[in-house]
């Protein structure tokens, strides 16, 4: 799974945390960025910290993808596992407008990223059943629904916190993220 993927442009984007700056996480990103470019797509990496720190530079790359690609803007999604998924909430609430639909996976929001900051998107929040490390953020969660955010949240029985291959294989949401359409 990545967290950012463009058919039409061959083109995915990880926002990378910094376990991938270890020695393991090098080598193993490696070896995926190899197996992912034998398909002729284009594996462009973004630091977490850049969106932290200075977020513009991170819209302004996939701005500029889009634009040399020619993708449709009206159908891009965004997709995060984890601190992943805590990048996502950020990104689709500081570039309101810009993705038609999110998934948010074993992840949480910060502070900062508030209900009427996510509204005008269709979202979707995946949680392991036994994850105990994001209790925060199923209630958090669920407050984004009780304040009107367009939000499904799916609890995942026997599942902690590494869900992603599951719901990438067992579940319609990539389907659901391609069908989205923003306004």
């Amino acid at each position: 799974i990545v967290d950012f993927y463009c058919d039409s442009a061959k083109l995915a984007i990880e926002v990378d945390g910094s376990q991938h700056e270890t020695e393991d996480g090098v080598k193993h990103d490696a070896i995926r960025t190899e197996q992912i470019e034998k398909y002729n797509v284009t594996v462009l990496r973004i630091p977490n910290i850049m969106i932290d720190r200075d977020f513009s530079l991170a819209c302004y790359a996939i701005d500029e993808t889009v634009q040399k690609y020619n993708v449709d803007s009206t159908r891009i999604s965004i997709m995060g596992h984890s601190h992943g998924a805590v990048s996502t909430y950020q990104m689709i609430a500081l570039y309101p407008g810009f993705f038609s639909s999110a998934a948010v996976l074993s992840g949480h929001y910060e502070k900062k990223v508030t209900p009427d900051s996510l509204k005008g998107i269709k979202i979707i929040a995946y949680y392991g059943e036994k994850d105990s490390n994001i209790v925060a953020g199923r209630i958090r969660t669920k407050y984004l629904i009780e304040q009107g955010v367009n939000l499904k949240y799916v609890e995942l029985a026997n599942e902690a916190h590494t869900i992603q291959n599951r719901v990438i294989n067992y579940t319609d949401t990539i389907e659901w993220l391609i069908a989205q359409k923003r306004n």
